[in-house]
């Protein structure tokens, strides 16, 4: 009698080797990031978006319907969010197309999610998903994607008076000069390209106009501004003089700073209002 058991088991494993050996599906639609940009930055938050080419590989047009995502920064969940599109976005056969996928960053969200986030000059964030598309016959294909990218956590430059300094005060008018700092608390270089501003003394504008800065602020690095002003009481009004003759007064400065820095230009408000001293070097007569 013939033993066919080997056989069969050998037919058994070949069997098994053939399906393992089999070539894994084709897929109609591909998806890479093309890049990444920060958009929209301020020290309240940012725009992460994520440029991404979708290429349809197929003889037939294919729709994106809808997406689902998750963001996560510093390996900590940030929000997940699922889309789904009131129009589609169509893909041409054999064609390609460009999406952006944005991620709306507010860092007290991101605080309260990642607190040691607070203290840190960027964050690494990944955006992981799904892609759901379909053809024309409403057969679906789901792609998934995971996409890497960085941020930026970004502080207003901080400002500091100092003291007023009168060099000459009269009943008509004053010669004096005042010295504003900024400092840049980021850890990259911001290039202040243009600064509008507008100076108060007791809530009377005795400057105002535009600074153009060409060298950078270095990362933790101070920039120091003096501003000589000549006043006329006679056309600023009276009330400025006896302010004066105070130990300190009100000062505030207010406007716009346009800058440059590697995560693209950002426009940074100026408000800061305080009382500072009232020095009285070289004005013998006070």
């Amino acid at each position: 009698m013939k033993n066919y058991s080997g056989l069969a088991g050998m037919a058994f494993v070949l069997v098994l080797l053939a399906g393992t050996a089999q070539p894994a599906v084709k897929k109609n639609i591909e998806v890479t990031l093309q890049e990444k940009q920060v958009r929209d930055l301020t020290s309240s938050g940012l725009l992460l978006n994520f440029y991404v080419r979708i290429a349809n590989l197929s003889g037939s047009r294919y729709f994106l319907t809808k997406y689902s995502c998750r963001a996560v920064i510093e390996q900590t969940e940030y929000l997940q969010m699922e889309t789904a599109l009131d129009q589609p976005i169509s893909v041409e056969p054999k064609g390609e197309t460009l999406i952006a996928l944005p991620l709306k960053i507010t860092y007290d969200l991101l605080f309260q999610a990642v607190r040691e986030m607070e203290n840190a000059p960027k964050a690494g964030c990944q955006m992981i998903g799904l892609m759901i598309f379909a053809d024309e016959n409403r057969r679906q294909e789901k792609i998934p994607f995971a996409f890497a990218g960085e941020f930026p956590v970004f502080k207003d430059p901080e400002i500091i008076f100092s003291p007023v300094r009168i060099k000459d005060l009269t009943l008509g008018g004053s010669d004096l000069v005042l010295g504003v700092t900024f400092r840049n608390g980021n850890a990259f270089d911001l290039t202040a390209d243009r600064i509008l501003y507008k100076i108060e003394l007791g809530g009377q504008a005795v400057a105002a106009g535009t600074i153009r800065e060409q060298s950078p602020w270095p990362p933790e690095s101070e920039k120091n501004y003096s501003f000589p002003l000549l006043l006329d009481f006679f056309e600023l009004g009276g009330q400025l003089y006896p302010l004066l003759q105070q130990t300190d007064v009100e000062a505030r400065i207010s406007g716009e700073i346009d800058a440059d820095t590697i995560w693209g230009r950002v426009k940074i408000p100026i408000e800061k209002s305080v009382k500072i001293p009232i020095g009285r070097g070289g004005c013998p007569n006070l």
